[in-house]
């Protein structure tokens, strides 16, 4: 099981230039986020997912 699972939470994806590309908050998440990234365009980003206690942040490579 997800450690957010049942939980409201907000995703931000932020480029290496610090611009926020997409910031999407879920409700009552299930173990998986899906999200739409066919518009982002290739480079490296950050994936900051959490809720209102814990926070996760992963590095993202986007290569087309």
């Amino acid at each position: 099981a997800s450690a957010f699972a049942g939980e409201d939470v907000t995703v931000t994806i932020t480029a290496q230039d610090g611009k926020i590309v997409l910031a999407k908050q879920y409700a009552h998440t299930e173990s998986n986020i899906k999200i739409d990234l066919t518009n982002i365009k290739a480079g490296v980003y950050y994936v900051q997912a959490g809720d209102n206690i814990q926070q996760q942040i992963i590095k993202l490579v986007v290569s087309k």
